[in-house]
């Protein structure tokens, strides 16, 4: 059975996101996979099909007790809906300052 990972990173909103194109939001990887590089797979797959780009993930972590250990309610949620369908995607709305 699949496991389910979580990564924190951060990518740049292309003009097929709901974001400003060109800005750098913080985003929250959820996804599953046989180990940490398959659900890694799944995740960056599903920020492309969100419309992100030039995604970096900075920390990943396996959530072996699955998304019931989570504590916030939506990242939670979000945990489930990537048990049921792969990945989910989370996205801070506040944009990141550019790299210098």
């Amino acid at each position: 059975m699949s496991e389910l990972f979580i990564f924190l990173s951060q990518g740049i909103a292309g003009p097929e996101s709901a974001y400003r194109p060109g800005a750098r939001h913080a985003l929250i990887l959820f996804a599953t996979g046989d180990d940490m590089d398959d659900a890694q797979g799944h995740a960056l797959a599903a920020t492309d099909e969100h419309g992100w780009h030039h995604v970096e993930i900075a920390r990943a972590k396996s959530l072996g007790d699955g998304p019931g250990g989570i504590d916030d309610p939506a990242l939670r949620s979000s945990g489930e809906a990537a048990m049921e369908d792969g990945a989910a995607v989370v996205v801070y709305n506040d944009e990141m300052e550019p790299d210098a």
